[in-house]
Order: C-alpha cells, then structure tokens, then sequence
C-alpha cells in the first residue's frame, strides 16, 4: 500500500474510526440555546457528524474496494427497513412532516437515512473484535457519565435549572428513554468484562454492570426494568441450555427458558383483556391510555395497512380517530399524543404491514447472525446468550416505549456487531489495497462532496439556526429583541417547524396580552409585525398539516387577542378558523371551548352556552371540559346553576375539589381576562 497519498486506507479508516467513536457520545450532548436542547443538540450533533461520514466513507469506498461492507442478513434487512421508511414518508399522507419532524423528537426519515450511512460505516470499517471492543468502551464510559449525571440531578434537584426537563431521564431527557439506554450498555459492559484477559480489568468491568443496574432501579422505566429482568433470565437459561455435559443445567435452562415464554405470552395476551390483573396493573400505573393508543393506531392501521400514513404522522391518526375519554381521570387527564407508545404499533401504523415485517426481520436476521458467529467460535456461549438476551429485552420493552435517537445508535451498534461476527473471517480480510479511481468516479465523488456542503447547509445549518431563533424568541427580553430572530424562527427551516410556529404564536398572544394598553399602542408597529409573521406562518402550517390541531388553536387564540386588544375585525376571522376547526375535529371538544371563549367575551351568552353544551357533549368526562364549563356558568350569573355544575365535577371528579372551590370563589368582573382564556389548550387548571 502506498504511503504518498495521505487519503489511503490507514489514515482514512482511522478517522471513520474517530467520528464513529465521537458518535457515541451523542448521549452527553446539549446545548441550552437550542429550542429543546436535549432533543434538538443530539439531532444536528450527529447529523454533523454523519455528512462527514458520509464523504469520508464514500472516498474509502472509492480507493479502496477491499474496505466496502460485505452482504449480510443483517446488512440486507437494516437497508431494507431503512428503504420502507423512506417510501412510506414519500407515500404518506404529510410527507414533509414525515422527512423533517418535530423539535420535540429527535427521530425522522433524514434522521434515518443519516443512521444508515453511520451502518454502513460501521460495517465497513469495524471488522474484528477488538475494533468493536472499542466502540463499545468508548459507548459505556458515556453511560457512565450519563449515570453520574443522573444520580447527581436526583440528589439536588432544586440546584439544577434544567431538571425538570429531563423527566428522571438525566442528559437523555426522559427516564423511559434512559431506561432502554441502560438496558444496553449493562449488557455490552457485561460482553466486555467477559472479554477482558486481566481479573482486574474484569472486575473492574463487573462493577460498571453493577452501576448502571442500580440506576436503572432507581428509575422510573418500568417497562425497561421488567424487560431487563427478563432478559437476565434468558441469558442464564441459554447459558445452562448451552452446557451439553451437563444434563441438569441443560434441563434447568430448558425449563427456565420455557417458563419464561409462558410468563411472556401470558402477559402479551393479558394486555388485551379488559379485565386481566396485568391491563389493570398497568393501568393503575400509567392509567388507561395506552390502550386507548393502541385501539386508535389500530383504526388508523385498517385504514392505510401496506405502508401506512408515513413516519412522524401519528398525530394525524390520533386526530382522525380521536376518542373523548381521553383526557379523563381514567386516562390521567392527558389529552395530546405524537406516538402510539408501542413500538410494535408506531412502525405499523408509520410504515405499514412491510415495514412492520422489515422491522422484525432485522431481529430474526440477528438472531440467525449470531447462530453462525457461534458456529464460527467468534463468540462464547455467554457471549452469544447476552447478545440474544439484550435484543430480546430490547423487543420486549418496546411494547410501552418508543425508539429515540441514542436508543437507535446503541441498537446499530449491537447489529453492526452480529454483522461483523456473523462473517467468515477470510472474506472480511479481503484486498484492502489502494486503486486509482478512474476520473469518471472522481468526478463523481466530488459532485457528492459539494452535494454534501448543500446537504449540511438545509438539513443542519438552518435548522439548528431555526431552533436557536426560536429558543432566542422565548428567552427576549425586550419586545425588540423579541421580533428580531422571529421572522427566521417560523420561516427558516421546515424541520419541527408546525409546533415551534404554534408554541410562538402563543407566545406572542399571551405576550400582548398581559401588556398595559399604553405599552400597545407605543409598540404596535412591533407587535403587527409580529402578530403578522405569527399569522402566515399558522395559516400556512393548516394547509399543508390540516390535522394540525394545534394550529387552529393557536390561530383562533391569536385573532382573540388580536381582536380584543388592537383590531376588533379580527374577531371574525377567529370564529370562521374556530368553525372550520369544529367541522374538521368534531369528537375534540377543544375546538368548541375556543368558540365558547369568544361568544363570552362578546357578551353572547347564548351563543356560549350553546356551543358549551356541545362540548360537554362530545367529552362528559373530561377535566378541562368539566371546569371550562364551570367558568361559563359563571359568566351567566346564576349561582344556582354554578352548585348545580360543581356538585356534578365533584361526582365524576372528586379530585377537582381544590379547583372547584378556587373557581366558585373567583369574582368574574374582577378576573374576567383570566377567565376568558382558560378556554384554550395551554391554558392550565
């Protein structure tokens, strides 16, 4: 191999090497100035990094053909799962929803075809043991860090100015999420310390395992925790299962292993009985609404069954199929979903019957992968029963959580893994050469590379400017500084960009509503400016999300306020946006309570109790339903009929005692601004 060219294979794979490693520490990652940092911050993180990739690959490729990945089972089904998402998102029914997500998640079909090239890297240039020894190190020391971090933010709370947004789940933002995060790395810090030579090392190790197990105890994933314990099970019984001299072990692995299938079968069926103890032990921990989920993801399956609605696109489906129950005291009063929390049903519903059978495939390729890994002796009994065990753990904890962006790095990662144990060694140690490519393939990698540079530019740049504009916007301090990132945070970027045009347009509605009379007309060339970018960019979010509730919401909440404060006209154009809303979402009483809010503030107490009544009609059940009702009773001055309403709340709901009482105490001429807008979606009780 020449060593002029300072591109050839040594320096090349060495620095593929590099970013894969710098990859795996996407978990540490966030950056405050970002519209939800501990999403948005790992999302252009390894987006970064994957272009990078992708042209350092492509050059490796190019010069050095020994270095291409070799086919596989595995290789085959994660490009094939890979490619059904990309056509369900182009066949979906909002397919730039499907290609650029929400700031919420960090999850879309870019993000996927970015994980793909990341595969393909690792397939290519991690091709033994040791290679992946490392990746898996370098991957665990981050859990560790992410652990610190998370029995640090536990122990002082009230010190941490972003705790609450990690929901017990440390840097990864959720303890659900966190929880699969550890089921991983406890069982690669487990392939390690069984790979270590030296005792200390191993212990060493050990104590790692031990570590990250006390976390994910003292988490709140249950789902992970239930799926972790079953998996430590199954590594034992096939560990006992694989000792052929000895006949009790083997015995008791067998019958470890067939109780284990039982108990597993048992509480899958369970789940879809009514009235089993296990649908009731997880309903008295997270309420109803997960059944509730999965009864609309299924509607929503039946209705496009062979490759779905497209990636990102539940809260299409959840509108369309939307069931008043939700946001009752049996579903914990939550009434906005983006995911169907079954994995099993998000990929159905997502991408279909194929990207389902894609997706399982992957396992079944695994699992046949590592079969010929051990055949081969490139893994231990213990090593192939913990990698089996980690995929059926992970499987498992998947039917009460949803995938995230670490949780699909560690899972290539242990794919990539089986991928490379699962080849005969003599063909992965082919020609690794240098070529001169021919100027036809230069030219082709550098129209690639300068592609690259315009990829970078519209899927990172602009939206990470997007999202630090929109972060910019909320943390303003002055209504100057307010309007000036505004026009680049709701039109900069089409990633996320429904919610962060949303969640600003509401701002900007409550903003000019809790200024004085006199600050408004010194600022209304500011505020019609802003008010106008907010407009535009609602309006064109409903046209091309016309399920987008929110944007209705939002819309109908920004023309009231508008209205009432600076152009009385605008009063129209809220009722003609709630109507259509109403029309478009009939069994959501949420459109109904916005009109309601209107008529009371134009003193048509008719009108309000009319559309009232047909709110309470659609969702008898549901809190925010119960106390706007209450509010407009209120407006009606009939003290009568406000006990009347309130002994009512308490029957359904005899929690709402605290809010009931503040409500029939409050005056409403005093606190009639307040009352009026109590009626839109954010408004809280």
């Amino acid at each position: 191999m020449s060593t002029k060219d300072p591109l050839l294979a040594p320096q090349g794979v060495s620095f593929i090497r590099g970013i894969l490693c710098a990859l795996m520490f996407t978990p540490l990652v966030f950056w405050p100035s970002f519209y939800y940092f501990l999403v948005s911050s790992k999302l252009f993180f390894v987006l970064a990094l994957s272009q990078v990739l992708l042209v350092a690959l492509a050059w490796l490729w190019f010069t050095h053909k020994g270095w291409r990945p070799k086919r596989s089972w595995v290789l085959m089904s994660v490009l094939a799962y890979v490619s059904l998402v990309t056509l369900a998102s182009i066949f979906g029914v909002n397919p730039l929803l499907s290609f650029w997500g929400s700031p919420e998640r960090d999850v879309n079909t870019i993000v996927f075809l970015h994980l793909a090239v990341v595969f393909l890297a690792m397939v290519s240039v991690l091709r033994t043991k040791q290679d992946w020894h490392r990746v898996f190190f370098v991957s665990v020391m981050v859990a560790v860090a992410v652990t610190v971090i998370f029995f640090y933010t536990d122990l002082v709370r009230e010190s941490v100015s972003w705790y609450a947004m990690t929901h017990g789940g440390a840097t990864i933002g959720n303890s659900s999420f966190y929880g699969t995060y550890l089921i991983f790395h406890i069982f690669l810090s487990a392939m390690l310390a069984l790979q270590t030579k030296t005792q200390q090392r191993r212990y060493w190790m050990y104590a790692v395992v031990g570590f990250l197990t006390l976390a994910l105890m003292r988490s709140e994933a249950q789902a992970a925790v239930l799926a972790f314990a079953g998996g430590v099970v199954l590594f034992f019984a096939l560990v006992l299962m694989g000792r052929i001299r000895s006949r009790v072990q083997k015995a008791t692995g067998i019958c470890l292993l067939a109780g284990l299938v039982v108990l597993v079968v048992y509480i899958g069926a369970s789940l879809f009985f009514p009235h089993s103890p296990v649908r009731q032990f997880v309903i008295d921990r997270s309420a109803d609404t997960r059944f509730v989920l999965w009864d609309i993801a299924w509607k929503g399956f039946q209705d496009r069954p062979l490759l779905g609605w497209g990636p990102e696109n539940f809260p299409s489906i959840f509108q369309t199929y939307y069931q008043p129950e939700l946001g009752s005291q049996a579903s914990g009063g939550e009434i906005w979903f983006d995911r169907a929390h079954n994995k099993f049903f998000d990929v159905l519903v997502e991408t279909g019957f194929l990207g389902l059978l894609a997706y399982l495939s992957i396992f079944l390729s695994a699992v046949w992968g590592i079969r010929r890994a051990l055949h081969a002796k490139h893994l231990s009994i213990p090593e192939a029963s913990l990698l089996v065990a980690l995929l059926v753990a992970y499987l498992v904890q998947g039917l009460m959580v949803f995938d995230t962006l670490t949780s699909y790095l560690s899972w290539l990662v242990v794919l990539g893994y089986i991928h490379t144990l699962s080849k005969d060694q003599n063909e992965q140690s082919t020609s690794m050469s240098a070529s001169r490519p021919p100027r036809s393939v230069l030219f082709l990698f550098w129209i690639l590379a300068a592609s690259t540079v315009v990829l970078f530019y519209f899927v990172t740049a602009l939206p990470a400017q997007s999202s630090l504009a929109t972060k910019a916007v909320f943390d303003a301090k002055t209504l100057r500084e307010h309007l000036a990132p505004y026009e680049t945070a709701v039109t900069r970027s089409r990633y996320g960009i429904d919610l962060r045009r949303s969640a600003l347009a509401a701002q900007t509605a409550t903003l000019i509503l809790d200024l004085p009379s006199q600050h408004r007309e010194q600022f209304s060339s500011i505020l019609f400016q802003e008010l106008t970018l907010a407009e535009q960019g609602l309006l064109d979010s409903i046209n091309h999300s016309p399920q987008f509730l929110r944007g209705y919401l939002d819309l109908v909440f920004l023309y009231h306020v508008w209205g009432r404060t600076l152009d009385t006209s605008k009063f129209l154009d809220a009722h003609e946006i709630a109507q259509i809303a109403i029309e478009r979402f009939p069994n959501n009483p949420l459109p109904y309570w916005s009109r309601v809010s209107l008529y009371l503030d134009e003193g048509n107490l008719e009108q309000a109790t009319y559309v009232a009544d047909k709110a309470i009609a659609v969702g008898p059940s549901i809190w925010g339903s119960l106390l706007r009702a209450l509010i407009t009773v209120k407006f009606l001055n009939d003290p009568v009929k406000e006990q009347e309403v309130a002994q009512h709340i308490l029957e359904l709901a005899p929690s709402l005692q605290p809010l009931v009482d503040a409500y029939l105490a409050i005056d409403v001429e005093t606190h009639k601004i307040d009352l009026l807008f109590r009626f839109y979606y954010d408004a809280s009780f």
